[in-house]
């Protein structure tokens, strides 16, 4: 018979992002996000909510959100970030390069 073993750890500290463009309730969504993180042992520690009438070029977010939520990580000690949203292929090498040295 196998025992479910139950580990205490830290959950993952994550900010989350989204982008607005103003055809869904994106509140509602963050927070479904925010649930589906916690659910699988992550802690959003922050949500930024970029609001546009369309998406950024190559980076989804402007390149004042995207230093909002660097800055995030960093004095939050999120491990992750987290988008809610379907993100292109190049979207998170954009991010890396643009944005994120470590944690984040």
């Amino acid at each position: 018979m196998s025992e479910l073993m139950i580990q205490d750890k830290e959950p993952v500290k994550v900010v989350l992002l989204g982008l607005d463009l103003g055809q869904f309730d994106a509140d509602r969504s963050m927070e479904e996000l925010s649930a589906l993180c916690e659910a699988n042992g992550m802690e959003a520690v922050a949500q930024i909510v970029q609001r546009r009438a369309a998406p950024e070029a190559g980076t989804l977010l402007g390149e004042g959100k995207l230093e909002e939520a660097k800055l995030y990580c960093q004095n939050l000690g999120a491990e992750a970030a987290i988008f809610d949203g379907e993100l292109s292929g190049t979207c998170p090498n954009d991010w890396t390069w643009r944005c994120w040295t470590a944690p984040c």
